[in-house]
């Protein structure tokens, strides 16, 4: 086993990002710098404690949090152990089904319908979705419990017209998406995907178990089939301290002059880091 590493870390005790939430991403970073590598004994919750002058409580937070997301593990007798940064590169489907991608990576999903009812959609959703003006949605609100405790919860407004006879079994188990092109045969091509932060509100915290004031990622997507048609707008809120949205912005070279690559064209990559 390889020997621990030293913490070097000073808390910023002016922002209102709480402390166990600063150590977490503190760790985070050492693993994605290749700091500390899979392996690595980190140091117990007791040398922490003591060399941050925290609690135990804001410590055990952090590290159950760091445990829950896949990238350290506790051993019995030994102590927490580094897993290392997890495999983020992930293709389209996993793009538009985040429900896909937490099952595929070992996570236990469970949905619990909030809300479903066919509504003449507000302005907003009947500009997006293009829709005719007495043209009426499915609006669903759907709460996902991941390994027992709620990570996010979504309001999805669905054209009717292209979703003939959905009913609330269709909404209790599995993916929105796999629905999609399974029951009514539809291919989503591609989503945009806009990206925010909100402070939680009283509703927000109440169903994320959180506070008020909290911290969310909100994630509003548009999905699209084959032919362009919009045919969902959804929007997500999401704990900050569960789910980590990652993308890489760079120059890009032109095709021709990168060594090995083809001018084919190839499907752009989103990485997902839970």
């Amino acid at each position: 086993m390889k020997s621990r590493n030293k913490f070097v870390l000073e808390f910023d005790e002016e922002t209102p990002i709480p402390y166990y939430y600063q150590l977490q991403l503190f760790i985070l970073k050492k693993i994605k710098e290749n700091s500390w590598k899979s392996g690595d004994l980190m140091p117990s919750e007791r040398e922490i404690c003591g060399t941050f002058k925290v609690s135990r409580s804001t410590v055990r937070k952090a590290l159950e949090n760091l445990s829950q997301m896949g990238f350290i593990k506790k051993i019995k007798g030994r102590g927490n152990i580094i897993i290392g940064e997890k495999d983020s590169d992930t293709f389209i489907d996993h793009q538009l089904s985040f429900y896909n991608y937490l099952v595929q990576t070992g996570y236990n999903v469970y949905n619990r319908l909030l809300e479903f009812e066919e509504i003449k959609p507000p302005i907003i959703v009947r500009e997006v979705l293009d829709l005719d003006y007495n043209e009426k949605v499915y609006k669903i609100k759907r709460l996902r419990i991941i390994n027992k405790e709620p990570w996010y919860y979504d309001i999805t407004y669905l054209p009717i017209r292209l979703y003939p006879n959905l009913n609330k079994e269709d909404l209790l188990e599995g993916s929105l998406f796999e629905m999609v092109k399974k029951k009514f045969n539809l291919k989503i091509k591609f989503q945009k995907k806009y990206l925010f932060a909100l402070n939680a509100k009283k509703e927000d915290a109440r169903l994320l178990d959180q506070e008020i004031g909290d911290p969310l990622h909100v994630f509003e997507n548009i999905n699209y089939l084959v032919d362009g048609t919009p045919s969902e707008y959804s929007i997500n809120f999401c704990r900050s301290d569960r789910i980590i949205f990652e993308t890489k912005v760079g120059k890009m070279l032109p095709r021709e002059k990168i060594k090995g690559v083809s001018n084919k064209k190839k499907k752009d990559k989103m990485k997902i880091i839970l």
